[in-house]
């Protein structure tokens, strides 16, 4: 497997999520070593598909919030959405986290700005967006 494919970037965000979110209820995640495998996989930004990318992104995001990182979490976010080819979803997670953390911030134009956002993009609506 070449370095910065989609199934290498597969393996080590699966571990990631294995790492975060143990199965079993009495064991303790490894964040520490969550996050190692997110910036060793990190370097090779660049060489990623946009979809990798994101999907990088994303973890960096949950690894954030774990660590109650709320600053980091939201820049996170915003560097998703300026990965030049994004899918739909990706796009709406993110807008609708960055409404949330700007308004638990008290960052209330920032939040409207977000979920207005997520309102022109998206199929549904939904009442807390509202």
């Amino acid at each position: 497997m070449r370095a910065g494919s989609s199934i290498t970037t597969g393996v080590i965000l699966e571990e990631v999520q294995r790492l975060l979110r143990p199965e079993s209820s009495g064991t303790e995640a490894e964040h520490g070593r969550a996050k190692k495998l997110l910036d060793k996989l990190n370097q090779s930004f660049e060489n990623l598909e946009h979809v990798d990318r994101a999907a990088l992104l994303d973890f960096y995001a949950d690894y954030y919030l774990a660590q109650e990182n709320i600053s980091e979490t939201i820049a996170v976010y915003e560097r998703i959405l300026k990965i030049p080819v994004l899918r739909p979803d990706y796009q709406l997670r993110a807008l609708r986290a960055l409404g949330q953390l700007y308004e638990n911030e008290k960052r209330w134009d920032e939040a409207i700005d977000s979920y207005n956002c997520w309102r022109q993009l998206s199929t549904q609506e939904d009442t807390r967006v509202f």
